[in-house]
C-alpha cells in the first residue's frame, strides 16, 4: 500500500488491511467501485443510538433529493458511483428516527472480503428526525459526513494518525466536529483521502489544460492532459507524479496558497513551465516537458519523454527510456547519471538540438560498471565512421550517424549509443565527467 502524507491517514480508516479484509468499498486503492443505496420503509437495525422505530420517519420527496445530491457531491470527485436500488437490501440503507442525545446521525463503517467468500449485509445510515435537511445546513453536513463513514473516512480527531487543531474545520473536511466558516460541502481533505482510495471520477476524459495555481487540487479521469504554468513568472516546482504536492515560489503546508495537489490516480503527461527557474518532474508516461523562458531543470524520469528547454540555461534530465532533448537558447546541460538512462542501442536518446554552449554532463556517471569505484567517461574524438576495439568506459562521436558511442565491456563493439544533432564535432570541453 502506498504511504500516504498525514492530511490523508487523518480521513483514512486506520482498521488494518489483510490479506482477506479491507475496511473500504473496493478490494485495492484506486479500484472504482458501484454501491446501491434505497430509503428504509421501515425501521432497520443496528440499534447503535435508541431505537430506530422511535419516531422512525419516512423519507420525503424532498430528502430523498438532497440524500442524492449529497451522493452526486461524492460521486462528481471519485470513482464511486451509486445506483439507485429498488431492494430494501442496498448496500447503502437510509433512513430517519429520533436518535437519542445528542447524536445527529450515525453509519456502519464498510468491510470487504477480498476471496470473494463473504459478503457485508446493508450498510446502515440514520440521520435524526430533527436535522433540517437542506443543501445551506448542517444537516447537510450530518448527510455528507455519515455517507464519508460509509465509505471508509474517520473522524480527523481520532485515532492514531489527526488533523492539526488549526485544520481541523468543516471546511476541510466534513469528517471534523468543529464547525468552519460558510463551508457547506466536501473539504479538500476529503476530496484528497477518497481519491487515493477510489481514484478519480471517471470525468474530464478528454485532452485537459489545468492552469497551474488556479484550483488547490488538480485531478483528471483519462486522455491526453497538461499542466501549464505559462501565466507565471515566478517559479514553480512542478511533480506529474499522481498524489504529490507542487508549488509556486516554496513549498509549505498544503493548504496555503500557492500550494497545489496533483490527485491519487490521477494522470498527467505534459507539463509547461513559465518564465521563472521551474523545476518539473516527469512520471511513468511519456511525458512532454516544456520548461518556458527561465533557467529550468526538466527530469523526465521513466518513460520516452521528450524535453524541451526553451530560453534559458537549462539542465535536462531524461532519466529511464528513450528521450528526447530540446535545449532551446542559453547554456544548456543534458545530465546522464547511469547507463539505464541511456536507453539501449535500439531505443536510444536523442539531443536534437546542441550547440556550443551546450555540455554533456556525465558526473555521476559510471562508465565501467564492472571496475570497483565509479569510471569516468573518456571521450576518444570524433569519426567518420563506427569504430572497434575502444577501450572500456570511452566514447566515440560518429560525425556522421551524429551519434556519441559508449563503450562499456571491453568486446570492441558498442554498447550504448547518443544520437546528438547540431555541432559537426564534439569536444572533450562539452563533456563534464
Amino acid at each position: 500500500m502506498a504511504t500516504y502524507p498525514g492530511f490523508i491517514r487523518a480521513l483514512r480508516n486506520e482498521s488494518v488491511e489483510t490479506a482477506t479484509w479491507r475496511y473500504y468499498r473496493n478490494t485495492a486503492d484506486g479500484e472504482p467501485v458501484t454501491v446501491t443505496y434505497n430509503f428504509m420503509a421501515s425501521p432497520m437495525g443496528p440499534a447503535w443510538y435508541g431505537d430506530p422505530s422511535y419516531r422512525f420517519k419516512v423519507y420525503s420527496t424532498s430528502d430523498k433529493a438532497l440524500i442524492e445530491t449529497a451522493l452526486r457531491a461524492f460521486s462528481t470527485i471519485s470513482g464511486v458511483t451509486f445506483a439507485k436500488s429498488a431492494s430494501q437490501n442496498a448496500d447503502l440503507m437510509f433512513g430517519q428516527f429520533d436518535i437519542s442525545g445528542s447524536v445527529a446521525g450515525y453509519a456502519d463503517m464498510p468491510w470487504i472480503d477480498k476471496t470473494g467468500s463473504g459478503t457485508q449485509s446493508s450498510q446502515i445510515i440514520m440521520i435524526d428526525v430533527a436535522q433540517p435537511l437542506a443543501t445551506t445546513g448542517w444537516g447537510y453536513q450530518v448527510v455528507l459526513h455519515e455517507i464519508g463513514h460509509a465509505l471508509g473516512l474517520k473522524h480527523t480527531f481520532e485515532g492514531r494518525n489527526r488533523l492539526s487543531l488549526a485544520d481541523d474545520n468543516t471546511d476541510n473536511s466534513v469528517m471534523s466536529y468543529t464547525q468552519g466558516v460558510t463551508s457547506y460541502g466536501l473539504g479538500p481533505y476529503d476530496i484528497m483521502a477518497l481519491q487515493s482510495i477510489y481514484g478519480p471520477a471517471n470525468a474530464r476524459l478528454g485532452s485537459s489544460t489545468y492552469k497551474f495555481g488556479a484550483n488547490k487540487i488538480i485531478w483528471d479521469g483519462g486522455g491526453t492532459d497538461t499542466i501549464t504554468a505559462a501565466h507565471l513568472r515566478e517559479k514553480i516546482t512542478l511533480y506529474l507524479d499522481d498524489g504529490t504536492q507542487s508549488y509556486i515560489g516554496r513549498k509549505h503546508a498544503i493548504l496555503t496558497s500557492k500550494q497545489v495537489w496533483l490527485g491519487h490516480f490521477t494522470m498527467i503527461e505534459n507539463a509547461v513551465g513559465g518564465a521563472g527557474n521551474d523545476a518539473i518532474y516527469g512520471n511513468e508516461l511519456a511525458n512532454n516537458l516544456k520548461g518556458g523562458s527561465g533557467d529550468d531543470r526538466l527530469t523526465g524520469r521513466a518513460g520516452d519523454d521528450r524535453l524541451y528547454g526553451g530560453g534559458g540555461n537549462d539542465h535536462l534530465s531524461g532519466g529511464a527510456g528513450a528521450d528526447t532533448f530540446y535545449g532551446g537558447s542559453g547554456k544548456d546541460r543534458f545530465i546522464f547519471k547511469a547507463l539505464s538512462e541511456l536507453g539501449s542501442l535500439d531505443a536510444f536518446d536523442r539531443i536534437q538540438q546542441f550547440d556550443r554552449n551546450d555540455v554533456l554532463d556525465f558526473r555521476s556517471f559510471d562508465a565501467n560498471p564492472a571496475a570497483s569505484g565509479r569510471q569516468k567517461i573518456k571521450f576518444t574524438g570524433n569519426f567518420s565512421a563506427d569504430v572497434e576495439h575502444q577501450a572500456v568506459g570511452t566514447a566515440y562521436y560518429n560525425r556522421v550517424a551524429d551519434k556519441l558511442m559508449i563503450e562499456t565491456t571491453g568486446d570492441g563493439v558498442a554498447d550504448y549509443q547518443l544520437a546528438i544533432k547540431g555541432v559537426d564535432v564534439l569536444k572533450s570541453a562539452y563533456f563534464l565527467v
